[in-house]
């Protein structure tokens, strides 16, 4: 699986993205007030998972530093 935050369902994560693009975590992330970022949250599974519907939860911290 690619770099994501786990969740509680097996072969399941949740990929945060930059613009679109895989954001690897625990990197630290310049931000122009001007043209702030666009970041979401996708599901992503595990290639050999085989995932049923259902509910799922996941929890990660996103930390500010405002200089």
């Amino acid at each position: 699986m690619i770099s994501a935050i786990e969740t509680d369902v097996s072969g399941l994560g949740i990929e945060l993205q930059q613009n679109g693009q895989p954001f690897k975590l625990g990197t630290p992330l310049k931000i122009d007030p001007s043209t702030p970022p666009t970041l979401q949250a996708v599901p992503v599974k595990a290639n050999d998972a085989a995932l049923s519907d259902g509910t799922f939860s996941a929890y990660a911290t996103l930390q500010v530093d405002y200089q």
